[in-house]
This record gives structure tokens, sequence and C-alpha cells, in this order.
């Protein structure tokens, strides 16, 4: 049965929906997305849409659609990218920007803003428009990097040694782009790093994360998240960590052994507290013999437990705390997150965000991959990353403490609400564009201020 927690304590609240209020946009900006697929920026696009922006989508081929076509038309997979071509590839950018109308007699040039979304438009428009904003996800001489992998031949070594000059060229490129862009858009707090590095006013910078999806937003928005979590039984508190073992690589089998000497030694700490603690570790079957084994040498075995990948669904929804290593979780994957049930299906995110949807308490590695899922803690409790006794300490009085476990759990709730909604994303462009926008670019204007040209060393 579905019901409020604590209706009558501390920590009461509306099972009501708390889905925002649809936000308007300072003004309809006529805002073209230069990209290599409709897909790469589609959930960009429709937010920017929700709030009565008019974006419009400017592909490679020199199409230019409007929001009717974003999702009639069919996605094409993003293509791999080759430095190779990128240079041939600014000069189409450059005649799809200057011919393409986005409405009679208005080129794409000419609408109120570019929103780039790869080097080769970037260089292009920041060329030949007056306000640029540049979408930096990804370094562009990690495409060497890529590109030399793929050719697993006798000149390999020759060919990579090629590229990183070539990358090293592109790079410095970037950095023009970068820097004389109006504003530079990252979803990382490391790609904001490494765009201040490159030399980007750190006024210019913002970080926007992808908005969630809309079955997402429903469930949160609706009374079934408000399912109480669990109770304390007879069978203890049970701790879930998803992300002690690295599912998809393979090559860190090193860190894994790391990961989970780590956590045990903290689990045997706060077990000496809280003695009804149970723990739940998602791991490869290797990992399961090292969890075993290292287990049975600090003599906690028989409450540790090693758990499938295809069992977390269930674990998210019998757990009481969901802990979070950090950076070696991986990276958050915003897609669908349903399969039919009343429960999220965490294993689709990064386990720290998958907890904050499913509803269970988080307690989360202070590091920069959770700073960007909430940079001030909302939703969450911090523990030092590495520090074995933090972790025990923090997980005890998690333990203890019921009603905070269930105030965590729907402060986490309202957090995604309000920052990772359509309406939330879009008024979060909508001001970098008021920032482009008052500084364009005219005839008599000087370029843009706020570069701040660094030296530029890279290193292969």
């Amino acid at each position: 049965m579905l019901q409020s927690l604590h209706a009558g304590g501390a920590h009461a609240f509306s099972p009501g929906p708390v889905r925002p209020e649809v936000a308007t946009a300072s003004r309809p900006w006529r805002a073209i997305h230069a990209c290599d697929s409709v897909h790469q920026v589609l959930p960009a696009v429709e937010a920017q849409a929700v709030v009565g922006m008019r974006p419009y989508v400017l592909t490679p081929q020199g199409e230019c659609l409007k929001q009717s076509c974003f999702r009639t038309r069919r996605l094409e997979a993003p293509k791999p990218v080759s430095l190779l071509n990128a240079w041939g590839e600014v000069r189409k950018w450059r005649r799809n920007l200057m011919e393409t109308e986005v409405e009679r007699g208005i080129p794409a040039a000419n609408a109120d803003l570019v929103h780039a979304h790869c080097f080769s438009a970037g260089m292009a428009a920041v060329r030949n428009c007056p306000a640029v904003v540049y979408d930096f996800s990804r370094a562009i001489e990690s495409t060497a990097h890529t590109h030399a992998g793929s050719h697993g031949n006798s000149h390999s070594h020759s060919s990579s040694k090629d590229l990183s000059w070539l990358a090293r060229s592109f790079a410095v490129a970037e950095q023009f782009v970068l820097t004389h862009a109006g504003a530079v858009v990252v979803h990382a707090g490391t790609m904001r790093e490494g765009a201040l590095r490159r030399g980007c006013a750190p006024e210019n910078v913002f970080q926007i994360s992808e908005p969630l999806s809309p079955e997402v937003l429903d469930f949160l928005a609706g009374p079934e998240s408000l399912v109480p979590g669990k109770t304390d039984d007879q069978e203890g508190i049970v701790f879930f960590a998803p992300d002690v073992c690295l599912q998809a690589d393979p090559a860190a089998s090193q860190q894994a052994i790391q990961n989970i000497e780590f956590l045990l030694q903290a689990f045997a700490l706060w077990r000496q507290e809280i003695v009804s603690a149970r723990l739940f570790v998602m791991a490869t079957a290797a990992c399961a013999a090292t969890l075993l084994e290292r287990a049975t040498a600090l003599g906690i075995a028989d409450f540790v437990f090693a758990v499938p990948a295809d069992e977390c669904e269930r674990m998210f929804a019998e757990s009481h705390v969901v802990i979070a290593l950090g950076e070696t979780s991986q990276e958050s994957a915003p897609e669908n997150l349903f399969a039919g049930s009343s429960t999220a299906c965490p294993h689709n995110f990064s386990s720290a965000l998958g907890s904050m949807i499913a509803g269970r308490a988080l307690l989360a590695a202070d590091s920069s991959c959770h700073r960007d899922l909430s940079p001030h803690g909302r939703g969450l409790l911090w523990f030092r990353n590495g520090d074995v006794q933090d972790l025990a300490s923090r997980a005890a009085f998690l333990a203890r403490n019921p009603d905070l476990r269930d105030a965590l759990a729907a402060t986490a709730r309202r957090h995604l609400l309000e920052t990772r909604s359509p309406e939330a994303v879009g008024c979060q462009y909508d001001a970098v564009y008021q920032h482009v926008f008052a500084r364009r670019k005219t005839d008599s204007t000087p370029p843009v201020a706020g570069i701040r040209l660094q030296p530029l060393l890279v290193c292969f």
C-alpha cells in the first residue's frame, strides 16, 4: 500500500507530485544545434522546446530540422570522427551555416546563436557567426587515441606517432574554439577543469547535466516513488555496493581488488558496532572469489554476499543503504530506467543516480562524479574517498538513523526533479544563451573578452 513517510514526524512530506511548473525562457531563442547526429542533441533540444525556445538541428548534410521533425526522424547512430578529415568537415560546416536557411531569408549563421556540438562545426561557427556556444563533451585529441587503437597492424607504432602530432595540432585548434566561443557547455566536472586548463575564463564555462527521461521523471513525480524505505527487520540492515567490480573493463581487475579490500575493511569496522549489518556486493565470478577470500580472512564471510548483475534491481529494492565508491563506477547513461515494475531498474545508471531514483539512502564517496550529481550534497551523505574509518563511521551512523535514511531519499527525489527535469535543464540553457547573446560579436565590437590563452601541453 502506498503511503507518505512519517506523516506525523519531522520528516513528513506530501505524496503529491513535485514536478516543477513549466518555466518559460527569457525569449524564444532560435538556437542552431550543429551536430554530427540528431541522437547526439535530442535531450537538450527537447528540454529547450519545453521552455519555449525554437531550437533547430543542423546536420552535416545541410538539413535543418525543426522541432516537429526531432522524433519523427529516424535517429542515426553517431559516426566515428577521424582527425584525418576534420578540416574538410570545417569547410562543409561553413557552407552549411552560410547557405542553409532556418527561416525564409535567415541563414543558420545569422540565427540568434549557433550551438556547436563537434569540433568542425565549432571551428566554422567561431569564424563565421556572431554568437556561438561550444559543447565540450570530449577533447578532440582523444579521437587520435581511438583512431590509432583501431588499427592493429605492423605500422601501428608509426601511425600512432604520426597521429600524436596531428592530435597536438588539433588540440591547439580546439583551444582556439574554446577561447573564442561566447560560452562553453560541459556535462561533467572533469571537462570543466579541462576547459579551464585550456584558457577558458571561468565565467564562460557552464556545466549542465543531461535531463532524465520522461519515464523516470513521471515515476519520481508520482506517488509510487514514495513507497517507504525498508524498516529494520530481524534479518538486519542491508548495505548494497553495486560498483565495486568494474563489469565492463577486464583490465581493471587490480582496481576491483583494491575496492574490495577497502570496502571489506570498512565493513569489518562498522559491523563491530552494528552487529545486524549485512553487505551485498555486485560482483563478477572472479570478483566473487576474491570477495570470499578477503571476507574469510577478516572473519566476516558469513555476512558478506556476492550477487550477479541481473540481481541489481532486486537489491536496490531490498537494501537500506547504497554505497557508491565514486570514480570507479560506470558513467551515468540516462536511458530508460523501467522494466515494467514499480521500482526503477538502476543498473542503467551510475550506482549513485540509480540509488536516488530507487529511493534508497545513498552513502557516496566525495568524488568529482558524485559532485556532478549533487554539487552541494543534497540527498546523500558523503564519505572521504579512500578513508576506511570515515566510511565505517558514516555507515554505522546511517544504520542507527532510519529517519535520516528516509529524509535523504526524499531530498534526493526533490533534487532530481528540480535539477534534471527538461524544464530545469531548459532554463539552464536559457541562462547560457543570455550570456552569449549579450556578448555577441558585431562589426564594431572587439573580439570576445575574457580569453586567457595558456601554453598547451599535449603529451602522448
